[in-house]
């Protein structure tokens, strides 16, 4: 029965998700998966309030757990399965079948509550079953160059200076430089140590309370606590849109990894640094779309000018890191695709660049073996596009292909005035683009 050993398996599944999360396989979308579980387990106040005396007080914390890995199950299984069988013996389907059913039976009229609370009602917006790669016309042209251009190159079949000719548009080479190095930092790999996952069940204000505030960065870290309750405070409010609940969860489950970007250490706290500016960055961008909500959930111990002190001081700290911490658990994806893709869906752009068309068709022709026409139609082209391999990868490319198109165009938005809301703006696209 689950109420024998919720929390041994409760203990395991988050092992599980952890090695997934940190593992250089998955993609920033199995990332906001996992960040759900990560980000109700730690959460204080949730459904089911925790009890360490009471074993099926966690009933609701594994639920989630395992509505994320069924969900991995259908749509991402290899690399579940890469780390399951190191924890678990049972078959994935026989576990998931007993114990699913198990949880909704205690947690009956509960399951949609805790389903909204934590933001998994809103997953399908990310689209993770998604196969396919979609083409918008004159927008994600770049990812599908950028894509083809590394493949090509990783391949060996023809030469560096062979695939830079075929790319005359200075512009547009440098762009293509940017998407490719971009992707390849989200390949990395972390170490993980067992040793490292310490007791799943701390009492996280608990911990962040005991931080040592004798350290030299003690006017940061003073704000550790106060940012982590506001953060939890606005997933919680009914104002909280699918995105700022999934920006949220993205900061308080690089709070709950203890072998983040910098390792986190009670004592003289540096290893909290990083979790603060991702803490602060989130609450600054909920600011800009939404000062009400921010305002409701301040206190006398952190206001607005506290978040900011805290921003701008951190991303100093970690200089060129603050993009790695961005990027750690598929925030600065997240904050592209909602801000980018799917503002396009509803308005495409059936232009294409007739020069992005022949050097697209140059290195397709080299990718496939094909000889289409240079000069042919974009819609006889798009057949071709079908017969892609790794369309996963590929529509990495196109997320970050698309990022890159819209910073040049918020670029070009702020140099053309400087009052406050340009300035928020500016200081936002200085850390997504660090």
């Amino acid at each position: 029965m689950v109420d024998q050993g919720i929390r041994n398996k409760l203990n395991l599944l988050y092992k599980i998700l952890v090695r997934i999360s940190l593992s250089g396989k998955s993609d920033w979308k199995t990332k906001i998966y996992v960040n759900v579980a990560l980000s109700y387990f730690i959460i204080p106040e949730d459904v089911v309030p925790d009890n360490v005396l009471e074993e099926k007080s966690f009933v609701d914390d594994l639920y989630v757990c395992l509505l994320i890995i069924n969900d991995l199950r259908k749509y991402r299984k290899e690399i579940l399965m890469s780390f399951f069988s190191e924890y678990i013996k049972e078959s994935v389907d026989q576990f998931l079948s007993e114990n699913l059913h198990e949880c909704e039976t205690i947690l009956g009229n509960k399951i949609e509550l805790i389903k909204k609370e934590v933001g998994y009602d809103s997953l399908n917006k990310i689209n993770l079953h998604d196969k396919e790669f979609s083409l918008v016309m004159g927008q994600e042209l770049l990812g599908v160059i950028a894509f083809l251009y590394d493949e090509l190159l990783k391949s060996k079949k023809v030469g560096k200076s062979v695939l830079d000719n075929l790319i005359t548009v200075e512009e547009l080479f440098f762009d293509v430089e940017k998407t490719i190095k971009e992707y390849r930092s989200t390949l990395k790999e972390v170490p993980f140590n067992e040793l490292s996952i310490e007791d799943v069940f701390v009492d996280y204000e608990t911990k962040l309370g005991k931080i040592d505030m004798s350290s030299k960065y003690r006017g940061i870290l003073k704000f550790a606590l106060p940012i982590f309750k506001i953060l939890y405070g606005i997933q919680k409010s009914p104002r909280s849109d699918w995105v700022i609940k999934h920006e949220i969860n993205c900061a308080l489950a690089y709070f709950a990894l203890s072998n983040d970007v910098i390792a986190d250490t009670i004592k003289e706290g540096t290893g909290f640094v990083d979790d603060l500016f991702l803490g602060s960055f989130v609450l600054f961008d909920i600011y800009i779309k939404d000062q009400r909500l921010i305002l409701e959930h301040i206190s006398n111990k952190l206001n607005i000018d506290d978040i900011m002190y805290v921003l701008e001081e951190s991303s100093e700290l970690l200089s060129k890191d603050s993009n790695e911490i961005l990027n750690f658990l598929g925030l600065k994806s997240l904050l592209n695709y909602s801000g980018v893709y799917l503002k396009n869906k509803n308005s495409k752009d059936d232009k294409v660049d007739d020069k992005l068309k022949e050097v697209l068709i140059g290195l397709l022709n080299l990718y496939l073996g094909e000889s289409i026409n240079k000069q042919a139609d974009f819609k006889i082209v798009i057949p071709y596009l079908k017969n892609i391999k790794n369309t996963r990868k590929l529509g990495s490319f196109i997320d970050i292909a698309m990022r890159v198109v819209h910073d040049k165009k918020v670029e070009l938005y702020l140099e053309q005035g400087e009052d406050k809301g340009r300035k928020l703006l500016e200081l936002r696209q200085k850390l997504l683009t660090t």
